[in-house]
């Protein structure tokens, strides 16, 4: 005898992973952070080490800068996520 299919384990499957999703969705972000954050200390160093910075120090704009680089590799994440899900 045949089955039905109903969609039901789809469904199930679909909410059980989307706090996975997100903590992808964060890691990604962090990684983001971190490489904007490496390029931003690599050449205020580079530009202290050569003389054209006086001072070497990391300000809180910069870090609003990197910031930048969590919310885009975050929200790339967890829509290319949600695109994975829909194509399926």
């Amino acid at each position: 005898m045949g089955s039905i299919d109903t969609g039901i384990s789809e469904v199930k499957k679909s909410k059980n992973s989307l706090p996975k999703i997100i903590v992808q969705s964060i890691i990604h972000g962090i990684l983001g952070f971190t490489g904007f954050f490496t390029v931003l200390f690599v050449t205020k160093y580079i530009g202290y080490l050569i003389g054209s910075l006086s001072s070497f120090h990391i300000e809180l704009e910069d870090l609003f800068l990197c910031s930048i680089g969590f919310i885009f590799s975050f929200l790339i994440k967890i829509l290319s996520s949600f695109q994975e899900d829909e194509t399926r």
